[in-house]
């Protein structure tokens, strides 16, 4: 396997990059959450051509089905998007019910069957755990599977970590930890369109610790936890305690996002950044299975 050379300054992570049958002799998944591995990038788990096809169904649907917050547009609606925007009237057993019928018809959507690819790759890095999508609260429906993000040259993707969400999100992740471990949840996503500069993977040196708490919430110059110790990020854009993690369309990225503060910076030029990806985590009840959401 090739370590990823992608820096020129001294090394912060554990990240290797190599196709899928290179990594399929490894529990990829269980040497993350020990922290043998901080993530590994899988080249070309889509082609070129199916990309094209990709870009090709997305741009039948965009902008109008995606919900915009700053210049980031997302589909279908995440748990977190739900919470915000939803009332106390508003029903969690539709939210569910509708994610399951888009899951149903992901292939018509992508053009390919997505679903399929993802949880090949799913299970041949976790040493052939099953890979699934949790079933929604009161056993209906079921959480988004993926989300297709577009992020505009205008779009920022402030700085955050999965464990950070647990909180804000109590209610919907309360539910998710009796079926999944969502303690240092795993991030993944694919890159289906690079943007022509910028919209690239800003991993800080900085690991999430409970009590951990953000200045700003949409904003990138932010404090976390208590400025009078070396727990905190002043300025991340121009932080030195970072790397950046480049891919290439058609690479998977998967990642201790639960824990590792990340951002993306911002993208440079006319195209948007297209990803599709969401958060995976083993089983809560220790059997072989994978879940995977958004």
């Amino acid at each position: 396997m090739m370590l990823l050379n992608l820096f020129k300054k001294k090394r912060l992570f554990k990240f290797e990059r190599d196709t899928l049958d290179k990594f399929s002799n490894d529990d990829i998944i269980s040497e993350i959450y020990s922290g043998k591995r901080d993530g590994v990038v899988i080249q070309n788990v889509f082609s070129e051509a199916e990309l094209g096809i990709i870009k090709e169904h997305i741009g039948k649907i965009f902008p109008e089905k995606f919900k915009c917050f700053s210049e980031i547009y997302s589909y279908p609606d995440t748990f977190a998007s739900y919470v915000n925007s939803s009332s106390d009237s508003t029903s969690s057993e539709d939210y569910f019910l509708t994610n399951e019928k888009i899951q149903n018809s992901f292939t018509d959507l992508l053009g390919i069957n997505y679903t399929e690819r993802i949880e090949t790759v799913f299970s041949k890095i976790s040493k052939n755990c099953k890979a699934e999508v949790p079933i929604g609260e009161n056993e209906t429906g079921k959480y988004p599977n993926s989300t297709i993000r577009v992020l505009t040259p205008k779009g920022r993707l402030h700085t955050h970590c999965g464990n950070f969400f647990y909180e804000p999100f109590y209610k919907f992740y309360k539910h998710l930890e009796s079926i999944v471990t969502v303690k240092n949840q795993l991030s993944f996503f694919v890159l289906i369109q690079a943007s022509e500069a910028g919209g690239e993977l800003v991993l800080f040196n900085l690991r999430w610790k409970n009590g951990q708490v953000k200045k700003e919430d949409k904003e990138d110059l932010v404090i976390i936890g208590n400025p009078d110790s070396k727990d905190f990020i002043s300025n991340p854009s121009i932080n030195k305690e970072s790397e950046i993690i480049k891919l290439h369309p058609g690479d998977m990225l998967v990642f201790a996002g639960g824990e590792i503060w990340h951002k993306v910076s911002q993208p440079v030029g006319e195209i948007n950044r297209i990803t599709i990806g969401g958060f995976l985590g083993k089983s809560a009840k220790g059997d072989n299975k994978l879940y995977y959401w958004s």
